[in-house]
């Protein structure tokens, strides 16, 4: 299993800004932590929950399918190359929003 190099990599999100009525990115710099799985985002999607999420000012397009880059250290279940997906968790786990 391929495990993750030390580089930094940029998430970004787009936010939508209800006052101006525009979207707008926002990007961190960081490297994968141990715990975390890199995936190049092949289809993404909006849904329903967008459309209340847009008003609160926080990312959208929570699910989507991609191909995994990098994997951190303490991952098992994934592997660098396979098809991996994810979706909407209404959790305190960390996500790319609690990153950014």
């Amino acid at each position: 299993m391929s495990r993750s190099n030390s580089s930094e990599h940029t998430l970004s999100v787009f936010r939508y800004d209800s006052e101006k009525e525009i979207f707008f990115q926002k990007s961190v710099q960081r490297e994968l932590r141990a715990h975390e799985v890199l995936i190049r985002t092949t289809h993404a999607s909006l849904c329903y929950t967008d459309v209340h999420a847009k008003h609160r000012g926080i990312g959208l397009g929570h699910e989507g399918v991609g191909i995994v880059e990098q994997v951190g250290e303490a991952v098992k279940s994934l592997r660098v190359g396979q098809r991996a997906g994810w979706g909407y968790a209404s959790t305190k786990q960390s996500c790319i929003m609690s990153v950014l």
